[in-house]
């Protein structure tokens, strides 16, 4: 993940950072930023180990840092285009159990669907670069 020089970095720049994800069409407040969230792109199988050998650091302000660490939200973030959608999972047909729910392709960039991938529970694929860890 992030080595503690980029953290340092990436921690100066919060001043200046608002969050990337959407929080509804009837919000058009920017959201100051006071984390980033990691998610390890790629895959370097070098030295017998498996480990990223890219990450996408996205601005996220407390309240979207919350949900994350929360049971009640799920968000579905498209690794194509950046656009972002959150559900509520008590209200939802669907019986979500994931954080966070990366695709391929949306409808919202027009590219072609090509994959789902999850925050599985029982490992940290992801987490927020300054504050802490979130499984």
């Amino acid at each position: 993940m992030i080595d503690d020089i980029d953290k340092l970095g990436l921690q100066a720049e919060l001043v200046h950072t608002v969050c990337q994800l959407n929080h509804g069409s009837y919000d058009k407040e920017n959201h100051q930023a006071v984390d980033y969230l990691v998610i390890p792109m790629g895959e370097d199988q070098g030295n017998d180990t498996t480990h990223s050998d890219a990450e996408m650091v996205i601005p996220i302000c407390h309240e979207c840092a919350e949900a994350l660490q929360g049971d009640e939200w799920t968000l579905i973030y498209c690794l194509d285009c950046g656009k972002s959608h959150w559900v509520l999972r008590a209200l939802s047909r669907l019986n979500y159990r994931h954080h966070i729910i990366w695709i391929k392709g949306c409808p919202e960039c027009g590219s072609e669907f090509r994959g789902v991938y999850f925050s599985d529970e029982d490992e940290i694929v992801w987490d927020l670069a300054i504050h802490k860890k979130v499984a």
